[in-house]
């Protein structure tokens, strides 16, 4: 029987290998798009005496009416002022894979010691620790970067707080 069910499936698969080629957009994961061709004009100097000596003359492209330099100028300060202040900080915040703040609350030592663990630091922590030790106003020995992980860790629970401090710098 299991001999039959492969022949026929091997009988099936030549009759319609026609079939499947010509219906293979059925089974594509990308969407079949129209295909468009556009002009292209050179701007070369050499090409550009070889079309002004033809007798065809061709339509000149009028200029277009967009956005000048002086419109942009605003967006470059903009920009600038933006690149600076991401120099300013010397460190960076990721998210988690679930768009979350890495800050997690940890218990230990039967529940007396309370930690808040700030996680995914690239660049330096100290700045972050000193600007966390700040805006929490805390003492400098409340707040600490882990050796070995780099990591940031507060003495107590300050998960909404320091999730605040986060979001308000942008991360």
């Amino acid at each position: 029987m299991a001999l039959q069910a492969s022949r026929r499936s091997i009988l099936h698969a030549q009759s319609s290998i026609g079939r499947c080629v010509s219906q293979r957009w059925r089974f594509s994961t990308s969407i079949p798009r129209r295909i468009e061709t556009i002009q292209v004009e050179s701007t070369s100097p050499a090409e550009a005496a070889l079309s002004s000596a033809s007798t065809h003359s061709q339509p000149q492209p009028q200029a277009s009416q967009g956005p000048t330099l002086s419109d942009a100028l605003p967006l470059l300060q903009q920009n600038a002022e933006q690149a600076a202040a991401r120099k300013a900080i010397q460190y960076h915040v990721s998210r988690t894979p679930s768009n979350n703040l890495p800050v997690y609350h940890d218990t230990r030592n039967g529940g007396t010691r309370r930690e808040t663990i700030i996680r995914k630091i690239s660049g330096d922590p100290a700045p972050l620790r000193d600007a966390i030790r700040d805006y929490l106003g805390v003492a400098e020995d409340r707040v600490w970067v882990g050796k070995v992980t780099g990591h940031v860790y507060v003495k107590g629970h300050h998960k909404a707080t320091v999730d605040r401090f986060l979001v308000e710098r942008g991360f």
